[in-house]
C-alpha cells in the first residue's frame, strides 16, 4: 500500500472510530430521545466501512445494559444485515473450495441470504448426503476479507503508536495491546476450518445433554463452511415472545450451565455466545423440550 493511500485510508479511518465513539457517548449519556434519533440518522452504520471499524459497534451493540436501545437497535444491523457480496462471488468461492462441479452436489436454494454479517454471509441451501437431499446453512468468507483487515490493523497499531506518541498519560491504557487482543479475536473468524473443528469439538463435549445442539459441519474449507441447518428463534425473539417466567428460568439457567461447562470442564468456549448465535428450536413446546 502506497504511504499517500495509507494516510488517506488512516485519517478516514480515525475519524470513523471519532464519529463511533462520539456516537456511543450521545447513545449512552446524551440527550434527550429525538436528539439521539437525530444522531442516529446521521450516523448510519458504515455497512461497507472497513472491516475493523465496521466489527466495533457491531460488537458494542450487544451491550443492552451499556448503550440506550437506539443505538442497539441501529449498530445491531451490522451483526447479520450488512451489504452482502456478489452472487458471481459467492459462485467463484464456492468453485475454489469445492471444483466446478460443486453445485452438482450443493444448491444455493435463494440467491437472498439469510444473514450477512462483517465476516461472511449465510445461504440456506440444500446437500446430497448418502442419497438424500438434506438442508444446510452456507457460510461463505466475503472476498478479500482477510487483506482488508490486515491493512487495517496496521493502520490501527500507527493510530495507537501515534496516541502514545502524541500524548503520554495514555500508555498506561496500552493502546498497541488492545489492538493486538482485538486481532486475537478476529484472526480465527478468517479460517472456517477452524470454526468447523470448533463445531466438532462442541458436539464431543455435550454429546451426551440432549437440551443442547450444536450444527454439524458437512463439508469446510478456509473460506467456505456447510454445516446443518437448524430452524429456530433468535435469542432476541425468544425473549419478546409470550414465555412463561418458568420456561426463560430453565432457560437462562441451562445456558449458564453451558457456558460454565465450555470454560471450566472443556477448557474451550465460544466467542459467539451473543443473541445473534444463540437459538431456541421452534417445535420445543415445553420448557424441559427447549433446546439451546
Amino acid at each position: 500500500m502506497g504511504s499517500s493511500t495509507q494516510s488517506s485510508k488512516a485519517v478516514k479511518m480515525a475519524t470513523t472510530l471519532r464519529r463511533d465513539i462520539n456516537l456511543a457517548e450521545l447513545a449512552q449519556n446524551g440527550g434527550n430521545e429525538q436528539g439521539r434519533d437525530a444522531a442516529l440518522c446521521s450516523h448510519r452504520p458504515p455497512l461497507c466501512s472497513h472491516m475493523c471499524v465496521v466489527v466495533h459497534p457491531a460488537c458494542a451493540s450487544f451491550v443492552h445494559t451499556v448503550y440506550a436501545a437506539a443505538f442497539v437497535a441501529e449498530f445491531s444491523r451490522l451483526q447479520d444485515n450488512t451489504s452482502p457480496h456478489s452472487f458471481s462471488a459467492t459462485t467463484r468461492i464456492m468453485e475454489e473450495a469445492f471444483g466446478a462441479d460443486w453445485s452438482d452436489w450443493i444448491r444455493i436454494t435463494a440467491r437472498e441470504t439469510v444473514g450477512s454479517g462483517c465476516i461472511g454471509q449465510v445461504y440456506k441451501g440444500v446437500m446430497s448426503k448418502n442419497g438424500t437431499e438434506v438442508p444446510v446453512a452456507i457460510k461463505i468468507l466475503h472476498p478479500n476479507v482477510a487483506s482488508g483487515i490486515d491493512a487495517d490493523l496496521d493502520i490501527m497499531r500507527l493510530l495507537a503508536r501515534v496516541l502514545t506518541t502524541v500524548d503520554r498519560t495514555t500508555a498506561w491504557l496500552n493502546p498497541e495491546g488492545i489492538v493486538d487482543e482485538f486481532e486475537k479475536m478476529l484472526r480465527p473468524q478468517l479460517d472456517l476450518n477452524v470454526e468447523a473443528n470448533n463445531l466438532n469439538k462442541f458436539r464431543e463435549n455435550f454429546s451426551d445433554d440432549d437440551q443442547v445442539n450444536f450444527p454439524e459441519p458437512l463439508l469446510w474449507s478456509d473460506k467456505v463452511l456447510v454445516e446443518e441447518f437448524v430452524d429456530g428463534l433468535s435469542l432476541e425473539a425468544f425473549l419478546a415472545s409470550a414465555a412463561s417466567g418458568e420456561v426463560r428460568a430453565t432457560l437462562c439457567d441451562k445456558g449458564i450451565a453451558v457456558i460454565s461447562n465450555m470454560i471450566f470442564r472443556d477448557n474451550v468456549s465460544s466467542r459467539r455466545t451473543s443473541e445473534a448465535s444463540v437459538g431456541f428450536e421452534r417445535d420445543a413446546p415445553t420448557a424441559a423440550q427447549n433446546a439451546l
